[in-house]
Parts: C-alpha cells; structure tokens; sequence
C-alpha cells in the first residue's frame, strides 16, 4: 500500500511541477500578444520509471534477473518558438538523470542495489498542436539525449562489466502546456509531460 501511495504521489508532483517556464521576451521585439517569446526558460523535474534488462547472474548464491526503480529527473530546459503563433520549438535541456533500480531475485526475497546517475544533455524538437498566442495545449516533442555517467555504485563481484562510458537514447514525449500568468511581453507556463526514453547503448554489456 505504501509503495502505490509514493507512486501516486511522485506522479502528481511530476504532473504539477515539471516544466515550469518562465517567458523571455527580446528587447528589440515590440511587445504584442502576436509576437513569439524569445525563449522560455524553466525548471524540469519529475520522476523515472526505470526497468532493467538483464541475464541471469549469481551473488552469494543468490541469483538475480531484471529489475526496477523508481528515480529522480531534475534539470534546466529552454525551448525556443520557431514560428509566430508558438507552435513549433527547438529544445535544449542539462539534466541530473537517474537511472538507479534494485535488481529482483529468482530464488529468495532478496533484492540488489544499482546507483547509475548521469549528466544529461539532450536536444530536440517539440509541436504544439494548437496555434496560440502564447504556448498552450497538447504538443509532442522528440529528443535526443547524451549522458555522461556521475555516479556508479555496484557489487564489486559486477564490477568487471564493461561499462559504458556515454548513455545515448531517443526520448518521445507527450505534453500539455498552461499558461497560468500572461502580461504582453511575459508568460508563466506549466507543463506535466509523459514520455519513454529509448535506449540506443547499453548500461553495460
């Protein structure tokens, strides 16, 4: 029961909290409801669902295959408006990912630990599906994401695993942008998304 309440409650989070941006105008652009925003700038947060492909292996008579977690995102995204009416965008984004999960046991209770966090970069494109003055609605984006490995804490019995040195992936998501203040030449904007990254490398081999 605890675990579906912190499942729950980490998705409203994510849902309230991702994506908050803040709309920058440029100074040389005369300040109209029509014009697009120079950028926005916001904060991404939310929450991974992570599922771990694996073989069979053995610790200390224990033997494990698969596994899951539940881990944190948190990072600066910046989408600049390519058209007039905000719907289309090339996005930028510097992420804290996590990718941490407990390895699952085929003969005992037992489960095993995996820290994997990285330093994300990612680019991408995004469309909104409504022609608005300012960004609203659903839109859908593709990202291509470039992760650099921070922190790595495993069994030293796994440890001899050729590590990966880059993570990439191909991230599709689906978004809702709305608009909470809007004065002329400023924009707040929240965005809950929902997304499934797919991965190009592998943790390891």
């Amino acid at each position: 029961m605890n675990h579906r309440i912190i499942l729950i409650s980490a998705f409203l989070l994510s849902a309230v909290f991702t994506g908050a941006a803040f709309g920058q105008e440029n100074e040389s652009v005369c300040s109209s409801p029509s014009e697009p925003l120079g950028f926005l700038l916001g904060v991404k947060c939310g929450v991974n669902f992570v599922r771990y492909n694996t073989e069979s292996f053995t610790l200390s008579g224990t033997t494990y295959k698969n596994g899951s977690g539940i881990a944190p995102l948190l990072g600066i995204t910046v989408e600049f408006p390519l058209t007039e009416y905000n719907t289309h965008f090339i996005l930028m984004e510097a992420l804290f990912d996590s990718k941490s999960g407990h390895f699952t046991s085929e003969n005992s209770p037992n489960t095993l630990s995996a820290t994997a966090t990285y330093l994300k970069m990612c680019v991408g494109y995004k469309h909104n599906l409504f022609v608005k003055d300012v960004p609203s609605g659903p839109g859908l984006s593709i990202l291509l994401g470039f992760g650099l490995p921070l922190a790595e804490d495993q069994p030293a019995d796994i440890s001899q695993a050729k590590r990966s040195s880059v993570r990439l992936n191909v991230c599709g998501e689906v978004t809702y942008d709305i608009p909470l203040i809007i004065n002329w030449d400023k924009a707040i904007i929240v965005t809950p998304l929902i997304g499934y990254a797919f991965p190009v490398t592998l943790v390891d081999d």
